[in-house]
C-alpha cells in the first residue's frame, strides 16, 4: 500500500485529505502537521594556505529541523557564493526564539 503524506502548516480537514488522495489515486492519505522553525546557520569555506581566514556567512532560514536548515544553507551558499559543502564547514546553528512580553516563546 502506498501512502501519500500531506504536509501542511495548518490543521486540514480529513475529508479534504481523502479527496486529495482520491485525486492522485492513492488509497490512503496521512495528514501530518509540520512546524517550521527559524534557524540561524553560520558557516564558511575551509581555510587554505592561500586564504587562512575565509569570509564567514550567516543565513536565517525557515526549516522543519536542523538537518533541513543545514541543507538549505549549503544549497543557497553554493548558488550565491560558489562554496560547496565538501569544501566548507558549519560553525554554528541556532534556533531563533521569539520574544513576547519579556517571555521567550519558541516559534
Amino acid at each position: 500500500m502506498v501512502q501519500l503524506h500531506v504536509f501542511v502548516d495548518f490543521e486540514i480537514e480529513t475529508r479534504l485529505a481523502i479527496a486529495l488522495a482520491a485525486v492522485v489515486g492513492q488509497s490512503q492519505c496521512i495528514c501530518t502537521e509540520v512546524a517550521f522553525h527559524q534557524y540561524q546557520v553560520v558557516g564558511r569555506k575551509l581555510p587554505t594556505a592561500s586564504d587562512e581566514h575565509p569570509k564567514i556567512y550567516r543565513m536565517k532560514l525557515w526549516a522543519t529541523n536542523e538537518v533541513c536548515a543545514k541543507s538549505k544553507f549549503w544549497y543557497f551558499l553554493r548558488k550565491l557564493k560558489m562554496v560547496k559543502k565538501s569544501n566548507g564547514q558549519v560553525l554554528a546553528i541556532n534556533e531563533s526564539m521569539l520574544f513576547c512580553g519579556g517571555e521567550v516563546v519558541p516559534p
